[in-house]
């Protein structure tokens, strides 16, 4: 946790009582009066020299007038909004803006059935204009995107490594505010908002709504417990999380507790509002011990959910696990308790963190473990029908993961991932490269290589290929990436 300490020290002078000052205390008279004592000659003064003249202050202008005082019938809002300085305000305090530009070489396996396409590439510019305005006691944040792209098919969705704003996909986002711009096969324009809402905060209370990002994990690489819109494990660029379409209100209680309660609109694969694809989510949380302890429930997308977080250190070891029970209801009416009803499950994630100090070098590792994942390759297919509709598409069952981050030099970073499923071996192995070109730019590049058994054609016409592993049947893939912000 991080503890703050502010140290003031004034120090100001000192005056001597004037001896004539007031009116002198009472005291008796002696009944004796000493003659006085002569008086010692004091020594001329010398002549103090002379002090220049003061230079002459500038005229300062008239104060600008002071609005009316709010009345009896005003709001606080109101009463603030006199209160604030009549400052002008420039564009660039209030919109900001980002450019992304991201492009990458694809080698698929020898697997038309699987890969038709054969090795590919992907190229995309993501555009953003942000508008940020604070009131004091009000806000209101905007983020529109404009996306250009051409992507294989195959392993570029919303869940994958190089997901754009245009391939987000979530039940908790209306695609009535995402706009296809024309598409024509694999290359596709989009524009969209990804954040709109307003926020107020009264007290201890504050409110958000519109569409913003939400998310309730702590874990480092694995992160069950962000289930609205989450990233993929591998997702290269993390700095705008997807906002959902969703009401928060919460409270903070005192200094280490607070407590939420978050509504999020689902919608069915045509963009109506449902129920059974909707969200209501409470958490509360407190500070104790050096940690931070969350309980986390209430309805998701065709289930129901109850779990708990806490992250906190021990000295330069940082400690974070979180998890939740699911429970399957499709219609969001009752527990589904069919032939077909998934299975109850749970999920979880622990792990450390280490900051060295030297070179900026932090290690973390993580074990995650999805009851409801398999083990057996040939079960994994059959598994993929059954992730739920906000689903990160894990497959296994015992996974085991871990990052590392070094600075090489003051403008270049270096990070490594490694990720394993531990049922059937198989793993995915990364490196990126950040180099800072200026202030407000930074240029990326790095690799994914997979491992493990491929996937095969079967020449049966119903079932063409099967997998032999879950991450060796991922895309070997060279990126370069480059970011400005304005």
């Amino acid at each position: 946790m991080t503890s703050c300490v502010v140290l003031a020290w004034s120090l100001a002078g000192w005056a001597v009582p004037d001896a004539g000052a007031g009116e002198p205390a009472e005291r008796d008279e002696p009944a004796e009066r000493d003659e006085p004592a002569e008086r010692p000659e004091f020594e001329e003064l010398e002549e103090l020299p002379e002090l220049e003249e003061l230079p002459e202050l500038p005229e300062l202008g008239g104060l600008p007038e002071r609005p009316p005082v709010a009345g009896a019938g005003e709001s606080p809002a109101e009463a603030d909004a006199h209160d604030a300085p009549d400052e002008g305000l420039r564009l660039g305090d209030v919109m900001t803006g980002s450019l992304r530009l991201t492009g990458a070489f694809i080698h698929f396996d020898d697997v038309p059935e699987l890969y038709p396409s054969g090795d590919d590439g992907l190229l995309a510019a993501v555009g953003r204009v942000i508008i940020d305005r604070d009131w004091g006691r009000t806000g209101l944040e905007m983020n529109y995107f404009l996306d250009f792209s051409r992507s294989p098919v195959v392993g570029t969705g919303s869940g994958g490594a190089f997901g754009t704003a245009g391939s987000t996909d979530s039940v908790y986002r209306s695609p009535f505010l995402t706009w296809t711009l024309w598409e024509d096969g694999s290359v596709r324009s989009t524009a969209g908002v990804d954040r709109f809402v307003f926020g107020a905060k009264l007290g201890p209370v504050s409110l958000e709504a519109g569409r913003f990002p939400v998310s309730y994990s702590v874990g480092g690489f694995f992160t069950p417990n962000d289930v609205l819109a989450p990233f993929s494990v591998t997702a290269v660029n993390r700095i705008y999380k997807p906002g959902v379409d969703a009401l928060r209100v919460g409270a903070s209680l005192g200094m280490k507790g607070a407590v939420e309660l978050t509504g999020v609109l689902g919608s069915d694969d045509e963009g109506t509002p449902t129920w059974g694809r909707s969200a209501l989510l409470a958490r509360a949380s407190v500070v104790g011990g050096g940690f931070e302890w969350a309980a986390l429930g209430g309805k998701l997308a065709e289930r129901w959910m109850a779990g708990a977080s806490m992250q906190g250190g021990i000295g330069p070891v940082g400690l974070h696990g979180e998890g939740h029970l699911g429970i399957p209801d499709e219609e969001g009416d009752g527990r589904d308790t069919g032939e077909d009803a998934r299975p109850l499950y749970v999920r979880l994630t622990a792990g450390p963190t280490l900051n060295v100090g030297w070179k900026g070098l932090t290690l973390g590792a993580d074990y995650a473990f999805y009851s409801d994942g398999v083990v057996a390759a040939d079960q994994l297919i059959e598994r993929a029908g059954r992730l739920y509709p906000d689903d990160v598409p894990l497959l296994g069952r015992h996974y085991v993961g871990a990052v590392a981050s070094i600075e090489l030099l003051p403008i270049l970073r270096a990070s490594t991932l490694s990720m394993v499923n531990a049922g059937d071996g198989s793993g995915l192995w990364g490196l990126s490269l950040a180099y800072s070109l200026a202030n407000e730019a930074d240029l990326l590049g790095g690799v994914f290589v997979p491992w493990g058994a491929d996937p095969s054609a079967t020449g049966d016409p119903m079932v063409p290929f099967v997998l032999g592993s879950e991450l060796g049947a991922g895309a070997l893939s060279l990126y370069l990436e480059a970011r400005a912000f304005f």
